[in-house]
C-alpha cells in the first residue's frame, strides 16, 4: 500500500507540477519507520525539492498535536492533529509568499465544527 500511495502522489505531482503552489496530503495514520516511512517520504521529499513548494502530510491517530520537519526537505512537514473531541478543528492557511508559509490556528471555537462544514471526499490534487 505504501508504494501505491507513493506512486499515486508522485504521479499527480508530475502531472500537475506547473499548477502546484502547495501540496497537502490527508491521511488517517502516521507512517512509522517499520511500515515503510522512507519508502514514501524519501522519494516524496526528493520530488518536492525541485518544486520548492510547501507540503504537508496531515494525519490523526496519534491523539496529540505535533509537527515534525522531514530531514531531507524542510518544506515537507508532518502534522499530527489532536484526537477528535479534545480540541477544536485545526485551521491551516498556506501563504505562498512567506518564508514560513504555513500558519496553524488551533483556537477555533468548537461551534464551527463539522456540523456546519460540508464534507468533500475526492482523490484529486
Amino acid at each position: 500500500r505504501i508504494e501505491d500511495a507513493r506512486d499515486w502522489i508522485i504521479g499527480n505531482i508530475r502531472e500537475f507540477r506547473e499548477q502546484l503552489t502547495s501540496l497537502v496530503i490527508f491521511a488517517h495514520d502516521k507512517i512509522r519507520q517499520h511500515q515503510g516511512y522512507h519508502r514514501l517520504f524519501d522519494p516524496l521529499a526528493e520530488e518536492l525539492k525541485s518544486l520548492g513548494i510547501p507540503a504537508l502530510y496531515i494525519h490523526g491517530n496519534g491523539h496529540k498535536f505535533e509537527m515534525v520537519d522531514n530531514e531531507k526537505n524542510s518544506r515537507l512537514l508532518r502534522v499530527q492533529v489532536d484526537r477528535g473531541g479534545i480540541a477544536p478543528p485545526l485551521k491551516v492557511t498556506i501563504h505562498e509568499s512567506r518564508l514560513n508559509p504555513v500558519e496553524f490556528d488551533r483556537r477555533l471555537p468548537f461551534e464551527s465544527q463539522l456540523r456546519t462544514a460540508p464534507l468533500f471526499l475526492h482523490r484529486t490534487l
